[in-house]
């Protein structure tokens, strides 16, 4: 978390969608052709929050990598079209 934080790039994120009252999608880019994807829960109970490709900036073909920063793990995969996780 601290690496994207301090990414040369330095572009703050924005949101790039709203699910209803309590769910968020925030996006921004990193250095080397990356982007940061937070995925917000602002409720106090678990939700799945999706983010699109195109809400992204990306083409609904892109095959993504990902990288869980809270878990500090990869994703298994390779994604296409979208990502979804319960938060």
């Amino acid at each position: 978390v601290i690496a994207v934080n301090q990414d040369p790039l330095g572009v703050q994120g924005k949101k790039v969608r709203r699910n209803g009252d309590n769910t968020e999608v925030w996006a921004g880019p990193l250095a080397g052709n990356a982007i940061a994807v937070i995925l917000w829960n602002r409720s106090g109970r678990s939700a799945e929050i999706s983010a699109a490709w195109a809400d992204l900036g990306l083409s609904a073909d892109a095959a993504i990598t990902v990288r869980d920063l809270w878990l500090h793990a990869e994703v298994p995969g390779v994604h296409t079209g979208s990502l979804s996780a319960t938060v």
